[in-house]
C-alpha cells in the first residue's frame, strides 16, 4: 500500500460548487477522487484531461455561439372543406331555403289565381261578343280559303284584323257556333279535326306571319305557329300519323330570339302543363291535352 496517498474515484461534472459569504468554495467531496496526504489534509486530485477539457467550457462559453438552420420549403396547404363541414351548413340553412321555397310557391299561387280569375271574366266577354257578332266572309280574300271580317261590334277594338279571323273559323267552321266548344278551344284544347286530310293544316300555314317551328306534341309533317296578337297570342298546328289536322291555341308563343319574355313564359307555362296534365291556353286551362285530345269532325268530312 502507498503511503503518500489513497485514491478513491469520483466524478467532478455531477456535482455542483458553491462559495459562502466568506468566499470560501464548499462541495460535496464524498464522491471525488482525494488523495490523502502523511499530514492528514485532503487535496482534490484533479487529471490533466480534465483541466484542459474545463479550460475548453470557459473559452466556448466566452464564444458567441451561432446557431444556423437550414431553410425548409413546404408546399402550400388548400384547406379542403369536410364532408361533415358541408353538411352542417346545409343543414343550418336548409330551414331558410324551404321557408323561401314555401313562400315562392304562395306569391306564384295567389298571382295565379287572380290571372285565372281576370282571364276567365275576359273569356266570358269574349264569348258574349263572338256570339253577338256578325261573321261574313271575305270574298276578296287572296287565299283559297275563307277569311272572316266583321263590320263593327265590340271585338274590333279588342282584336287585330289576324284574330278576328281566326275567330270567325274557329266559332264559324269549326265550333259550328257552339260556345261551349269555343271557350275550350280558347282555353288551350289540343284539337283534333277527324278525317280532315290536313285541309285545316293547309290553312293554317298559309296565313300571315306562319312561321315553322318544333314542339314537344308529335307532327307528321312540320310545325307551323301563326302569331295572333295580345290576347290569342299564338296558333301551333300540325298533323297525327293519319294525316289529320291538330291545332291549339298557346298560352305564350315561343321565340327566344325575338320574344324572350314570351318565351320564359312559354317555360313556365310547359312546367305547369307537366305539373297538372292540363293545357295552358290564352283565355284558361283545359284537360284536352295531346293524349286525350278534343276530336271535332265536320259533317262534310264524314
Amino acid at each position: 500500500m502507498d503511503n503518500n496517498k489513497n485514491k478513491c474515484p469520483m466524478d467532478l461534472d455531477s456535482y455542483p460548487i458553491t462559495i459562502n459569504q466568506d468566499g470560501i468554495t464548499a462541495m460535496d467531496l464524498d464522491s471525488y477522487p482525494i488523495t490523502i496526504n502523511q499530514g492528514g489534509g485532503t487535496v482534490i486530485e484533479m487529471t490533466q484531461q480534465q483541466s484542459q477539457e474545463e479550460e475548453e467550457e470557459q473559452a466556448d462559453d466566452d464564444t458567441p455561439l451561432l446557431l444556423y438552420s437550414t431553410p425548409t420549403i413546404s408546399s402550400p396547404s388548400f384547406h379542403q372543406p369536410s364532408h361533415s363541414c358541408c353538411y352542417q351548413k346545409i343543414h343550418a340553412n336548409l330551414p331558410c331555403c324551404i321557408m323561401s321555397v314555401v313562400f315562392l310557391f304562395f306569391c306564384f299561387s295567389i298571382i295565379a289565381i287572380i290571372s285565372r280569375q281576370i282571364i276567365q271574366q275576359q273569356l266570358i266577354k269574349i264569348t258574349q261578343g263572338v256570339f253577338r257578332a256578325d261573321f261574313h266572309q271575305n270574298l276578296s280574300s287572296p287565299t283559297p280559303y275563307p277569311q272572316y271580317v266583321l263590320n263593327s261590334g265590340p271585338l274590333i277594338s279588342l282584336f287585330q284584323p289576324l284574330e278576328v279571323s281566326l275567330l270567325g273559323t274557329m266559332f264559324v267552321d269549326i265550333s259550328d257556333r257552339n260556345i261551349t266548344l269555343f271557350m275550350n278551344i280558347l282555353q288551350g284544347a289540343h284539337v283534333v279535326m277527324i278525317n280532315d286530310h290536313s285541309e285545316y293544316y293547309q290553312r293554317f300555314k298559309h296565313m300571315v306571319h306562319a312561321y315553322t317551328r318544333p314542339s314537344s306534341h308529335y307532327s307528321k309533317v312540320q310545325q307551323y305557329a301563326i302569331p295572333q296578337g295580345t290576347i290569342l297570342t299564338t296558333l301551333l298546328t300540325g298533323t297525327t300519323a293519319s294525316n289529320e289536322t291538330w291545332f291549339q291555341f298557346e298560352g305564350a308563343s315561343w321565340d327566344p330570339f325575338r320574344h324572350p319574355m314570351e318565351s320564359l313564359i312559354h317555360i313556365l307555362n310547359y312546367v305547369e302543363y307537366v305539373l297538372l296534365n292540363e293545357q295552358i291556353g290564352p283565355l284558361g286551362m283545359s284537360k284536352n291535352t295531346d293524349k286525350h285530345p278534343l276530336k271535332i269532325q265536320q259533317k262534310r268530312f264524314i
